[in-house]
Formats: C-alpha cells, structure tokens, sequence
C-alpha cells in the first residue's frame, strides 16, 4: 500500500523543494531553447528526454489527484475537519 501512495510524496517534494510552477516554467522554456542550434533546427536524444521531463513535471505538478490529497487525503473523519472538508469538496469539483 505505501508503494501505491508513493506519487502523494512526489508531489509535496515538487511543491516544497522545487517550487513546483517555477521550476516547470523555467523548464518548459529551458526545453524550449534546447532546440535551436548554431545551424538553425536541432533535435536529438537530449531534447527528447528535456521535453519527456518537462511533461512529468507538469503532469506531477498539475496533477488533480496529488491536490485532492493534500487538501483532505489523510483524514479519517471530515465531520472533526469542516474547512478541510469544504476545501476538498471545492476541489474534487
């Protein structure tokens, strides 16, 4: 069970450590740039893995079901939590 549950932590280590939306811009056009060459156009294998990386960290970042959890994911009972409870219904909608 906790190596199903492990994508949760993933997502807090993105949103604590690396400032999730900054670091994903940064990264978008980090990946953008990667592409021009003194010749003009380059793609090869590194370009490839900066766009494949770029795509999990918005996906990890964006992701509907990390934020659900965050909001209201580790109680036991929203009737003890009633702000935690309007926040994650807020969201799941």
């Amino acid at each position: 069970m906790i190596v199903q549950n492990l994508h949760h932590y993933f997502f807090y280590a993105a949103f604590i450590f690396y400032a999730a939306f900054i670091v994903a811009a940064i990264a978008t056009y980090d990946a953008i740039v990667a592409f021009r060459s003194p010749s003009g156009f380059g793609c090869g294998l590194g370009n490839v893995i900066l766009v494949v990386n770029v795509i999990l960290l918005w996906v990890c970042t964006v992701s509907c079901h990390s934020c659900r959890h965050i909001a209201g994911g580790r109680l036991k009972h929203f009737s003890k939590h009633p702000v935690w409870y309007w926040m994650w219904t807020q969201i799941r909608n």
